[in-house]
């Protein structure tokens, strides 16, 4: 007795007998892969929306210290939340832009690493100069505002914490 082949992307039910169409693997890694990002895109949403909000009130509204400008430097904590905060607007959308990327395609995906370990090293970077210019300049003057002054300790700090979390994170993935 000769079996009845079944076509490679379906299976039987064993029940009613009749066969269905099983989503390929590429297909279940595509949604899988699309599910991954979009809920990494509402994570980052949700850990980077405040510092977004914060960074650009508290550089667009001019309350004490914002625009003190430091002879050495030629920069203004104001401008540097200013920066810090549209910085990180991008960032919300790199999970989205892994969809894109094919990981068959090694020019993308070294593209993709050699972008992200530069913008890697800008922030921190940026978050040493406004460490810099808020504890060595700034603040030893007293002339920022308690609310100003509370909301860059914090900032700072959490964006060293912050570095260091993300960069142990990476660390551990690869062993």
């Amino acid at each position: 007795m000769a079996e009845a082949k079944i076509p490679p992307h379906t299976c039987e039910d064993l029940e009613s007998g009749n066969t269905r169409e099983v989503p390929t693997f590429n297909e279940t890694d595509k949604s899988v892969k699309l599910c991954a990002c979009g809920v990494s895109f509402i994570i980052l949403l949700l850990i980077y929306l405040p510092f977004i909000v914060c960074d650009l009130y508290f550089s667009y509204t001019h309350i004490s210290c914002q625009d003190i400008v430091i002879p050495h430097m030629d920069l203004t904590i104001g401008t540097w939340l200013k920066v810090n905060g549209y910085l990180l607007i991008p960032m919300l959308f790199v999970p989205l832009f892994v969809i894109f990327i094919d990981e068959k395609n090694k020019c993308a995906t070294l593209s993709f690493w050699i972008i992200w370990i530069l913008t890697r090293i800008f922030f921190l970077s940026w978050l040493i100069v406004g460490s810099i210019l808020f504890w060595h300049d700034i603040e030893p003057t007293g002339k920022c505002d308690k609310s100003v002054d509370s909301y860059i300790w914090a900032r700072l700090i959490m964006g060293i914490c912050g570095f260091v979390i993300s960069s142990k994170m990476g660390n551990d993935k690869k062993k």
